[in-house]
């Protein structure tokens, strides 16, 4: 799909933190679809995750990482699997899968009664130090369905920078359209000041919008343009590790029990 290009929308930053990431949405807004060209995983899900090779090296936070978790929540995490579905504030609370990044994290469901729900994930381009891991998100609100939500997530192995892409943020329900039940930022070690957090249950993502979380400037972000999506590389379908197991199913029926209980 071709780009969508479009100016900044509020002109807005967070930080810098203690290890020197700013968020900005200085930054122009492009959308490169890649449900046509990616690996899809996660779908009709809840509160799951799964492995995946990057296809590159990725540093975040001072360590350098070529796997990581992917949740159905809306979290990408380098330390271990979280398939939490609770969302907290980042500024008060460790994530016990960090470092991480989340771009939507919230209570979200991929089910298959859209086929078009699920994850997506892709390594672009193939030069070692210029490659993009770029993953996409369709999911619906676990508490009230509605329309779907349509997210990526872009690193770049050349800057370390991550680019937080919004093409859809509405469910139809006020209470939890735009973020509004969502976590959005990145997190390393609580304790030593390393999060940025955009958003903590505020209505404050728009459409066509995009963040980046950057230690290098805004002049960096806009440079993050990805080329022509391919097919995703050997390594990145062979190594991909399926995580969910019936996790969620377990979680959901343990939800469930309390409910029953309270």
């Amino acid at each position: 799909m071709a780009l969508a290009l479009a100016t900044a929308a509020n002109a807005e930053t967070r930080g810098p933190d203690s290890f020197g990431y700013v968020a900005t949405d200085q930054v122009t807004y492009t959308f490169n679809d890649i449900t046509g060209t990616g690996a899809k995983v996660l779908t009709n899900v809840d509160d799951s995750y799964v492995q995946v090779s990057l296809g590159m090296n990725f540093d975040f936070y001072g360590q350098t990482y070529d796997t990581a978790f992917l949740s159905s929540n809306g979290v990408i995490m380098f330390g271990g699997p979280n398939t939490g579905y609770t969302n907290y504030d980042l500024t008060a609370s460790q994530f016990s899968g960090g470092p991480a990044i989340f771009t939507y994290w919230d209570d979200l469901v991929t089910p298959d009664s859209d086929p078009m729900r699920g994850v997506y994930y892709e390594t672009i381009g193939t030069t070692p130090g210029s490659r993009k891991f770029v993953v996409q998100q369709i999911a619906n609100s676990y508490s009230i369905g509605g329309s779907s939500i349509n997210f990526q997530t872009v690193l770049d192995e050349a800057t370390g920078d991550i680019l937080m892409r919004y093409t859809q943020t509405t469910f139809g329900n006020a209470g939890f359209d735009h973020g509004a039940s969502a976590t959005v930022g990145i997190q390393g070690i609580q304790s030593q000041g390393q999060f940025v957090q955009w958003s903590h249950n505020q209505a404050i993502l728009q459409d066509n919008q995009s963040i980046c979380f950057t230690t290098n400037g805004n002049a960096a972000c806009n440079a993050i343009v990805d080329p022509v999506a391919g097919v995703p590389e050997p390594t990145t379908w062979a190594l991909m590790i399926l995580g969910f197991g019936g996790a969620g199913a377990v979680l959901r029926r343990a939800r469930s029990a309390q409910a029953l209980t309270a």
